[in-house]
C-alpha cells in the first residue's frame, strides 16, 4: 500500500472523528446539514440508486486515492426494520460485492469475497441492524482484505445517535465550509454545501460539494476534486470523483419481493460467524 493511500485514508476516516483542525462552518451550512440529518431520520421509506466514478492524472490511482464509497449502490428502506442494500466496487480489475437484506423477520448478509452468507433474526429497528452486522460488513476487498467505505444515507438512517456536521458529511480536517444556492441541477433545485481544505492543512487541496434537494434536503449528488503534487513521483496530479443519483424516491411502492434475500449462485452459509 502506498504512502499516498495511507495519507488519504487518515484524512477521510481519522479526521472525521477528530475535533482538531481549523473549521469555519457557516451557520447556513450547519442549518442545511441539520435539516439533511432530520430528513433521513424521519423518512418512512427510501429507494436510491447511485453510480460513482473517478478520474486520475499525474500518476495517481484508486490505489493511492480510494473513493470513499462503492461504485454502484442500491438502497431500499422501509421502517421499522426492512432494508435491501447492494453495493459493488471494482479495484485493479477485481470486482467485489455485498448484500445486506432484512425482510423484517430475518437479517441476511452476503459478501462476494468468501461467497458466503450469514442469517440471523432481524432486530426491531434499523439501528439494531447496523449493530448486528460484522465489523467488515460495509466495504470492498483490496489486496485480500476488506476496506471500509462510507454510505452517508445508511449512516444517517441506521445511526440512532446524532452525528456532528463534519461526521455527517465525512469532512476532512481543516475544512472551510461554504453554502450556495438554491441552484438548478438536473431539473431540480439544490443547495450546495462545499467543504474545502484550509491552505496548508494538507499537502494537497480537496474540495467536496454535496448537493441537497431544496425541498427534501436529501442528497442528490456529490463531487470531490483533489489537486497537488504526488508525494512519490513529484508530478502534479488531479483526482475527480462524482456520485450520480439515478433514483431518489421517498414514496416507493415496495412489495415483499423487494426485501427478499436470494443467495447468489454457489453461496454457502458461513458457520464461522
Amino acid at each position: 500500500m502506498s504512502l499516498v493511500r495511507y495519507t488519504v485514508i487518515a484524512i477521510i476516516v481519522g479526521a472525521a472523528l477528530s475535533p482538531g483542525g481549523q473549521r469555519d462552518t457557516t451557520a447556513a451550512s450547519q442549518t442545511l446539514v441539520a435539516k439533511m440529518e432530520a430528513a433521513y431520520k424521519t423518512l418512512d421509506a427510501l429507494h436510491i440508486k447511485v453510480k460513482s466514478s473517478a478520474k486520475y492524472s499525474g500518476g495517481m490511482s484508486a490505489e493511492d486515492f480510494p473513493p470513499p464509497g462503492p461504485d454502484t449502490l442500491e438502497l431500499r428502506m422501509q421502517r421499522p426494520n426492512k432494508v435491501f442494500l447492494s453495493a459493488t466496487s471494482r479495484r485493479d480489475g477485481e470486482q467485489s460485492s455485498y448484500l445486506v437484506v432484512s425482510d423484517g423477520a430475518t437479517l441476511s448478509y452476503w459478501r462476494s469475497w468468501t461467497n458466503s452468507f450469514v442469517q440471523t433474526k432481524a432486530p426491531a429497528v434499523l439501528a439494531g441492524i447496523a449493530r448486528q452486522l460484522p465489523d467488515d460488513a460495509i466495504g470492498t476487498v483490496v489486496d485480500g482484505t476488506w476496506e471500509d467505505q462510507d454510505i452517508v444515507e445508511w449512516d444517517l438512517l441506521a445511526d440512532d445517535r446524532t452525528p456532528s456536521i463534519m461526521e455527517a458529511l465525512g469532512a476532512p480536517a481543516g475544512v472551510l465550509t461554504t453554502t450556495t444556492g438554491p441552484e438548478k441541477q438536473g431539473g431540480a433545485l439544490v443547495h450546495v454545501v462545499r467543504l474545502t481544505t484550509a491552505p496548508g492543512a494538507l499537502p494537497f487541496t480537496i474540495e467536496q460539494s454535496y448537493y441537497l434537494d431544496a425541498e427534501s434536503y436529501l442528497l442528490r449528488g456529490w463531487v470531490a476534486s483533489a489537486r497537488g503534487k504526488h508525494p512519490e513521483n513529484g508530478r502534479d496530479f488531479t483526482v475527480e470523483m462524482h456520485s450520480q443519483y439515478e433514483l431518489v424516491s421517498t414514496r416507493p411502492t415496495f412489495s415483499d419481493a423487494d426485501f427478499r434475500f436470494v443467495a447468489p449462485r454457489g453461496a454457502r452459509p458461513d458457520k464461522g460467524r
